[in-house]
């Protein structure tokens, strides 16, 4: 996990790998955030299972704004209270500012789940991560191995990016 910030009474961090292989949403359709399965899968399937009962109970809760796509103008729809979310398209620009520094890596595990990462000299290794944002329609968008943002999006069923979580845990 990378810290990405501190306040008085908890602590924002973020997996510093992709840590699994899991489509934005299972059925092509056009989904935001608050809609997506996963969001569900976070907040459910990944919690039980990543963090012990301890753990669990230190994950603060976190009330996240879901705004719309700047460029294509697809509603980001309702704010959300979850445990453990993506970054959406702003706060991946405001806490990751450079290229180089949105560039990640998939564990062995996302990979064998189906994390495609780069072949590409400059970019080995690297692999796509999904935002909360939504992309242009049927889409949600992503940071790719280059580090730059596919503002259009992927395919929301999309089985080869990779997936970040961010958690707020309690000091």
């Amino acid at each position: 996990w990378e810290v990405l910030a501190v306040e008085k009474d908890r602590v924002m961090l973020i997996s510093r790998y992709c840590l699994d292989a899991i489509p934005y949403n299972t059925e092509a359709t056009s989904v935001v955030w608050s809609g997506s399965s996963i969001r569900t899968w976070l907040n459910s399937t990944f919690y039980y299972e990543a963090f012990s009962q301890k753990e669990q109970n230190s994950l603060v809760s976190t009330l996240l704004e879901n705004k719309s796509n700047e460029k294509y103008g697809t509603s980001g729809g309702e704010a959300t209270t979850d445990r453990i979310y993506l970054l959406s398209h702003e706060e991946a620009k405001e806490i990751f500012k450079t290229a180089d520094l949105r560039q990640v890596t998939a564990t062995k595990y996302a990979q064998s789940k189906g994390v495609i990462v780069s072949t590409l000299k400059n970019y080995k290794g690297n692999c796509d991560w999904w935002l909360r944002t939504p992309g242009d329609s049927y889409m949600a968008m992503t940071v790719g191995v280059t580090g730059d943002f596919a503002l259009r999006g992927n395919s929301v069923q999309l089985k080869t990016a990779g997936v970040r979580p961010v958690i707020w845990v309690s000091k």
